[in-house]
This record gives C-alpha cells, structure tokens and sequence, in this order.
C-alpha cells in the first residue's frame, strides 16, 4: 500500500490549479485524509470491499466534500469522471485488487479486477485526453523490478512483470511526463505538459 503523505498535496494543487482529487482503493481511508487536508473543492475515493467503504464513509461523514463510492474502480471512476468538469484533477491509481492485510490478491479471480491499471488508464484517456490532470500510480513493483523500498513481491504480482510500463508511458506520452519513485512499492507521476 502507497503513502500519499510522500507527496506535497498542496504544493501540487496550487501550482496547478487541481480542483478534485480521485482515488482508487480507499482502505481505511489515511490517503483521503492526507488529500483533505489539502484545498480540494470535491474528493472522491472508491472502494470495492462494502467493509472498508462503510468505514470510510462513515469516517468522512462530516466533511461535505468528500464522497466515498463503493464501486470497483472502473465502474466507480466512470460514475465519477462525468462530474469532474474541465478544471484539472489529480487521480491517485492503486494498480491492484485489496492485497493483504485487507485481502488476498488471489481473492479475486478477474484478472480485470485483480489488474485494473490498464482499464483505469484508458477510461482517464478517454474521458479527459486534453486535461491537465496529474496522475499518480502506485504499486509499480506488480510491473517492473527495481530498488524498491518494500521488496519482496507476491507470486501473483510477478506474473504481471513482463508488462512492464509502456502501456502507461504510450497512452500518455502525448500530453504528460512521467518520473518514477522506488519508495515504498514504487510510484510513477505523470505531469502535464505545458508545450503543446
């Protein structure tokens, strides 16, 4: 599981103008909490466990704000996204199903539910091509090897390796940058680019 509290929310909202924050597996709710802090007009985060998304609905029930989508994450982001409007956003993407202590990765038997990063990615692209939303993935260790922080990987995500990250640099290469990060599982961030 990422730390959102690695990234500077606020830094990044002001400097460019990220109206909503998304994200994609709420567990107990800490990175949503982080990403309150911060001056986001609208928050959404969408959990497919009933259990956690009763939790963090009733954790955030005072903050209008925030609304908590008990979803799987393709199916939540595309009842999201239609409200998003033309103000960028920033989408924080956990790359896989609910892995231990919530679950088990093998919990689930769709690989699309199991994997959703690919399908999550093309709704974004195809939903928002021309905005300037910044993107923030984590879990890169399912796709790639690395000096990551938090090492060893589950059998089931070693299956995944040979993806690798060009399905996530070819669908943004266009309108984004991408830097990666080995703390932790890994993350990767797409910025927008300003020179096209």
């Amino acid at each position: 599981m990422g730390k959102l509290l690695r990234f500077n929310l606020p830094g990044l909202q002001q400097s460019l103008g990220l109206a909503t924050f998304v994200e994609t597996g709420t567990a107990h709710g800490d990175s949503l909490a982080h990403a309150a802090e911060a001056k986001f007009e609208r928050l959404y985060s969408i959990e497919i466990s009933p259990l956690l998304h009763e939790g963090a609905r009733k954790r955030f029930a005072a903050d209008p704000r925030v609304r908590v989508i008990c979803a799987d994450s393709v199916s939540g982001l595309a009842q999201v996204l239609p409200e998003l409007g033309e103000r960028p956003a920033l989408f924080w993407l956990d790359a896989h199903f609910p892995g231990a202590p919530i679950a088990n990765y093998d919990a689930e038997p769709d690989p699309t539910l199991r994997w959703p990063l690919e399908n999550e990615l093309a709704l974004l692209r195809q939903a928002r091509p021309t905005h300037k939303d910044v993107v923030l993935i984590d879990d890169l260790k399912i796709y790639i090897d690395g000096p990551f922080g938090n090492g060893v990987a589950h059998p089931m995500i070693r299956s995944q390796r040979a993806r690798g990250l060009d399905f996530i640099i070819d669908a943004f290469k266009d309108t984004h940058n991408y830097s990666v990060m080995w703390e932790d599982e890994g993350y990767m961030m797409l910025n927008p680019r300003f020179d096209r």
